[in-house]
């Protein structure tokens, strides 16, 4: 075979494969630019409102003489559930009124209120959702007092051993405990219905108590939280 024509063979075939690279890469185009959205519904989605009210509920004086608030500039975050995981939808703040009005689109949604509750919740129809949190003061449901001076003293470098029982039927939270006016923060802690919460502590510095004085005064109180929520559809 002469070398032009080796040569003419060789440019249609070069042309030939060239042809078919430029073909596959139009097929994949349009295979990509026509798959669906992976989060796209599989039906148009209607949207609706969900109006959501923060409340406050507190015992400010620790004598059990509730005040109720509404309250403002509680972040709301919502994440849509996907056969993937959670997928960010939207936060928003409460008013000065405590109240939020959120459009969105219908679907499974995972809603977060600040670090007062986190749930889920459907929706595919105009929704109310009311978010109490109760914040009250309580003291120890008993008190042992370790490592007194010899002036019989509470003071700094005593070992405190607190307990509580969790009387009120619902899951509560320990978020800190107050040694004559210091308070001590630690990770919250959640104590089950008819469960026992039971802390130890160290006293801390500036702190000075007579034990005849003890018994009298407040010495060890808790800062104990519960939220309740109650959705309307």
């Amino acid at each position: 075979m002469s070398s032009s024509k080796r040569s003419n063979i060789f440019n249609r075939s070069t042309l030939t494969q060239f042809s078919l690279v430029i073909l596959i890469v139009i097929i994949v185009g349009l295979i990509l630019f026509s798959y669906p959205d992976p989060y796209a519904p599989l039906r148009p989605q209607e949207q609706y409102s969900l109006f959501a009210r923060t409340v406050l509920v507190t015992d400010a004086d620790g004598l059990g003489n509730n005040v109720t608030y509404l309250v403002g500039g509680v972040e709301i975050k919502m994440d849509l559930v996907t056969s993937s995981g959670l997928r960010y939808a939207l936060s928003i703040e409460t008013n000065s009124s405590g109240v939020a009005v959120i459009n969105i689109t219908s679907g499974y949604y995972r809603i977060s209120v600040s670090d007062w509750w986190s749930g889920y919740i459907l929706l595919n129809k105009q929704t109310t959702i009311n978010i109490t949190k109760h914040d009250f003061t309580q003291q120890p449901s008993s008190l042992d007092i370790f490592s007194l001076s010899r002036n019989w003293t509470i003071s700094a470098g005593a070992i405190l051993e607190a307990s509580y029982e969790n009387k009120a039927g619902i899951p509560i939270e320990i978020d800190s405990v107050i040694i004559a006016n210091e308070k001590i923060f630690r990770p919250r802690q959640g104590v089950e219905p008819a469960s026992e919460w039971r802390g130890t502590y160290t006293v801390p510095n500036n702190v000075s108590v007579p034990w005849s004085a003890a018994n009298k005064s407040l010495m060890v109180t808790l800062k104990i939280s519960y939220t309740e929520v109650s959705i309307h559809h």
